[in-house]
């Protein structure tokens, strides 16, 4: 399990896999795009970190459930099904929003 981020300033993506606790994850600097050093807001990185861990939780019970209490195996992922857009009016960037047309 993992996140995939992709920063749409740049068009670019990468991967950030739980290790470690949470709080070690949350204090690393990945809440920077790799690729165009974009932000990604500090309390939105900590949130998305908590939900990364709480699904490994999650799956994690459920293949315990499966083994355990022969319940069917079941696993839970999340994934976004559409494309965002931003207003022009909401951004600090002069051309808008970049890679939406």
């Amino acid at each position: 399990m993992y996140l995939k981020i992709h920063c749409d300033y740049c068009g670019k993506s990468w991967e950030v896999y739980p290790r470690g606790d949470v709080l070690r994850l949350i204090k690393e600097k990945d809440y920077r795009c790799p690729h165009c050093d974009a932000k990604i807001d500090r309390d939105t990185w900590e949130e998305m970190i908590y939900i990364l861990h709480k699904t490994k939780r999650i799956n994690e019970k459920l293949a315990s459930d499966h083994v355990n209490k022969h319940n069917a195996l079941f696993a839970v992922s999340f994934i976004a099904d559409h494309l965002f857009t931003c207003p022009v009016s909401d951004l600090d960037i002069p051309d808008g929003c970049p890679n939406i047309d």
